[in-house]
């Protein structure tokens, strides 16, 4: 039996059938589920994600919920836009350095938010959430596109390079990288995980290509490609906004245990609070309720949002609700008799 066959018999399911006839007819509402185990939640976002196309952001208490649910949409859905949001895992004014890898993600993921014309699946958990992101109307004026056939200035490419920081080098290995040699461009965007070469004839784009910076060998050809500055560094001085505010209105919004993931914004949003009162001037460039999301505001933000809510909901009378009986699997500790018993 394989994955497709198990997600099918769940579709009919007397549960998701359920499910699914009041999810259906949600428009600003909220809706309510409890009594969900293991990867029977990735079952019931995966189902209606097919059965609505309409894109959909699932909120997890933390980072390794989130890591399990994305990684069981991308088995279910295999041909959907399952997306991943993570945290810079830098802390709140200080000079420490974010990851680079965890940028390049956050990056990646608003871009392909910003272009995509089909629906997505948006995974993400409490810390990434509260660090607001790059306003969309900035995003796109500041996103350089490269299209095969474009007349291409290297005066103005390393002018808009040097003004967002990218860094020239001989070899591009990292994000934020570039490299001239003669009529090759080579290009380390912050909007995909390989670097591009992009090879002039005169002037003119001839070919652009992906890259692997190990070898050096060609992945795949692109017709344009975005060439898009780190989204956490100076573009970001000027506005931010949530992630749920960059997001397409329409976006039905899956929240698991509202109390945590409330509690752990709001206890962000004070440590960065501190944080803004010792730092130095220099680092003081926006207030923290203009870089950060407080559990206060989340809650303003989602008031008028299509959500479902699972677990217990605490914040929204008139939330319908649905109560399910599933049980997480049980611990069998090797006991191969009881596991077959189990299975029958």
């Amino acid at each position: 039996m394989t994955v497709n066959d198990i997600f099918q018999t769940f579709r009919r399911s007397a549960a998701w059938n359920a499910f699914n006839e009041q999810a259906q007819q949600l428009s600003d509402e909220k809706f309510a589920m409890d009594g969900i185990a293991g990867s029977g939640l990735s079952f019931f976002i995966a189902s209606l994600a097919e059965a609505s196309k309409t894109s959909h952001l699932i909120l997890l208490p933390n980072r390794e919920d989130a890591a399990y649910v994305y990684n069981d949409l991308q088995q279910l859905l295999p041909k959907f836009n399952v997306l991943y949001f993570p945290s810079t895992q830098k802390k709140p004014y200080t000079s420490d350095s974010s990851n680079q890898q965890q940028n390049l993600l956050r990056a990646e993921t608003l871009n392909t938010i910003s272009v995509s014309k089909k629906p997505f699946l948006l995974v993400s958990y409490p810390e990434a959430v509260a660090e607001k992101v790059i306003t969309r109307k900035n995003l796109l004026k500041n996103t350089f596109k490269v299209s095969v056939g474009d007349s291409l200035s290297l005066d103005f490419l390393n002018e808009f390079m040097q003004e967002y920081d990218f860094e020239r080098v001989d070899f591009v290995t990292d994000p934020g990288q570039y490299a001239v040699r003669g009529g090759i461009i080579d290009v380390f965007s912050y909007s995909d995980e390989l670097p591009v070469r992009i090879e002039l004839f005169g002037s003119e784009v001839d070919t652009i290509r992906a890259f692997d910076p190990v070898d050096q060998l060609s992945k795949r050809n692109h017709e344009y490609f975005h060439i898009i500055p780190d989204v956490q560094g100076k573009i970001l001085k000027d506005s931010r906004e949530s992630l749920l505010a960059f997001l397409p209105a329409s976006t039905c919004i899956w929240l698991k245990d509202i109390d945590h993931f409330k509690a752990s914004l709001q206890d962000y949003f004070e440590t960065a609070e501190k944080a803004f009162a010792d730092a130095d001037e220099a680092q003081k460039q926006l207030k923290p309720d203009e870089r950060y999301l407080s559990g206060d505001a989340f809650l303003q933000e989602v008031d008028n949002k299509k959500m479902i809510l699972v677990g217990k909901n605490t914040y929204f009378p008139n939330c319908r609700s649905l109560a399910l009986l599933s049980s997480p699997q049980p611990s069998f500790s090797k006991n191969f008799n009881l596991i077959a018993e189990n299975i029958s």
